[in-house]
């Protein structure tokens, strides 16, 4: 499992939380390693292992190592490429998307790989084409004179949710990300809070095309995100079982009806009409896709407004609020930002009863003086990367 720089230890909590759902009859015993850039599963059924690639959210892409071994010279390499099984895993005919990577080893030329390994699908009838077009992509990394071979199960980035079908906004939040920083704050409020905290409200100024909304009614209400995007491409993979999707199917729709009964109200607000009018097509297509697969609506509610002039929809049940400040190419300068966040403290904190939330901050020290001028309220801030930059997470949360 491959995960967004910094976001490590919480796909992996999300990964061993499901895989304790997932497991049967004890046939499975996991092993999860956490490295600098991925997360490895051992010993782990392949049933299991696309369960849960059909219910992640915090990881960016799932892989099935298919084949490995030395591969210090052309010959090697071909020697590795004919040893894979193709014929079990993709069908005559399949076109996959390839991406090699070389590093530290002596045959160094990616494109001199993607070469030997394009004529060795060619033998089984298999050819690449963009990976933008292909429904399967094939992974190949060269490192240290070793080489490995891992088949997406999603057969694409998994934070390509597609609940989104209009977008009007320059600076999305990835969806996997956004999961991240979703399920870090319900942790890190749960612990302020007490295990009763449960929000039924959800307010998201600034709200763009949807996705911090998308992302929170998705965690607390266990919808799995194939539903957005499927079907996944394992299931044309000749080795697994109708069975195997069968049960995936059944497991993540359960998960999602169980929690239907949730009460939850999302409120977007934004000033700007094309965004307004992208999200009123977002979360119309987001309900359908739930509707379809037996889920409950989400209680929408659009606001055009100025976040600091309108007035915010009471409701019941806790307020969670997730922020994505319009900071960096957003702005015109510096100055905006640093007049921004301690005016965001300053009305988040004016807000009555229990809330919790996050808030997105370019640096260090705009969010420790953001975090600094919310009121009795437990803070805590992590860094993570997003487009190859450094953003601070401030989660803050207030029992009364």
């Amino acid at each position: 499992m491959r995960f967004a720089k910094g976001m490590g230890d919480l796909c992996l909590a999300e990964i061993v939380a499901l895989l304790g759902t997932l497991k049967v009859d004890g046939a499975d015993q996991p092993q999860c390693q956490l490295t600098p850039t991925c997360i490895m599963i051992t010993q782990v059924s392949l049933r299991t292992l696309v369960s849960l690639t059909a219910l992640l959210t915090t990881a960016r892409e799932v892989l099935w190592l298919v084949g490995s071994g030395r591969a210090g010279s052309i010959g090697e390499i071909k020697d590795r490429c004919a040893a894979v099984p193709w014929p079990l895993l993709l069908t005559r005919g399949s076109t996959l998307g390839l991406r090699v990577a070389s590093t530290s080893s002596h045959v160094f030329h990616e494109g001199k790989v993607a070469e030997l390994v394009g004529k060795a699908l060619a033998k089984h009838g298999m050819s690449e084409v963009p990976k933008v077009s292909a429904r399967q992509l094939l992974d190949v990394r060269l490192i240290d004179d070793r080489i490995a071979f891992a088949l997406s199960l999603a057969g694409r980035p998994l934070y390509q949710r597609h609940y989104k079908k209009a977008l009007a906004g320059t600076a999305t939040v990835k969806e996997d990300i956004a999961a991240a920083c979703t399920q870090a704050t319900l942790r890190f409020a749960t612990e302020h809070q007490g295990a009763s905290y449960q929000p039924g409200r959800i307010l998201v100024p600034f709200a763009g095309s949807g996705t911090l909304g998308f992302e929170a009614a998705i965690a607390l209400r266990r919808i799995p995100p194939w539903i957005f995007f499927g079907p996944l491409g394992a299931e044309a993979f000749p080795c697994i079982p109708q069975a195997t999707m069968n049960f995936m199917r059944r497991a993540s729709l359960t998960r999602m009806q169980e929690a239907g009964d949730r009460h939850l109200e999302v409120t977007f607000i934004d000033d700007d009409a094309a965004q307004v009018e992208a999200l009123r097509i977002n979360t119309a297509n987001f309900n359908d896709h739930v509707t379809a697969t037996g889920g409950e609506a989400t209680a929408f509610t659009i606001i055009h407004s100025d976040f600091f002039e309108c007035t915010w929809p009471a409701g019941d049940g806790h307020l969670f609020i997730a922020l994505n400040p319009p900071f960096g190419l957003r702005l015109e300068d510096r100055a905006a930002v640093d007049r921004l966040y301690p005016r965001l403290a300053k009305t988040i904190s004016g807000a009555p009863g229990a809330l919790a939330g996050f808030a997105l901050a370019p640096t260090e020290a705009v969010a420790r003086r953001f975090a600094s001028g919310l009121k009795d309220m437990a803070t805590q801030l992590r860094p993570f990367n997003h487009g190859g930059r450094t953003v601070y997470l401030v989660m803050f949360s207030r029992a009364t």
